[in-house]
């Protein structure tokens, strides 16, 4: 096992850490990308202002009903399960963001995607709840 700085082992915990650092950093960039490629998207399917709003709502929709029942099912099957699906899950509507071609196909594919991201934050919450102390659950929050 590596050392660490101060003589101790490298525990499997900090290797968590950094994939779940690893995985809101993708997650992160997931969302945010969006909003920059946008317009440009607007401008190739002539979306309005509205229509734009829409489809980066639907996202946020998917992603907010399904962290609740994605924690669920991390305390039920285990945060690696579920985050290595929700990760699976979220990459494949990544592509498939690419190559939609109509305005309401967008609109499932952001929605579906967004159900997949949606179960990352409870699953990698029981991952730390999990893998950590008490006293070092709050500075190991990767969000």
């Amino acid at each position: 096992m590596p050392q660490a700085k101060n003589g101790g082992f490298w525990r499997v915990r900090y290797s968590i850490l950094v994939i779940l650092c690893a995985g809101w950093m993708c997650s992160f960039l997931d969302r945010m990308v969006m909003s920059i490629a946008l317009p440009f998207i607007g401008s190739e399917f002539s979306l309005d202002a509205t229509m734009q709003g829409a489809i980066l709502s639907t996202f946020f929709a998917g992603y907010a009903l399904f962290q609740i029942p994605g924690g669920l099912l991390a305390d039920k099957y285990g945060p690696r399960k579920i985050m290595t699906t929700g990760i699976t899950w979220w990459s494949a509507f990544t592509s498939l963001t690419g190559i939609v071609g109509s305005y309401p196909l967008m609109l499932v594919c952001r929605f579906v995607f967004g159900i997949g991201e949606g179960c990352f934050p409870g699953a990698s919450f029981k991952a730390v709840a999990t893998y950590f102390p008490a006293k070092q659950k709050a500075t190991a929050m990767p969000a």
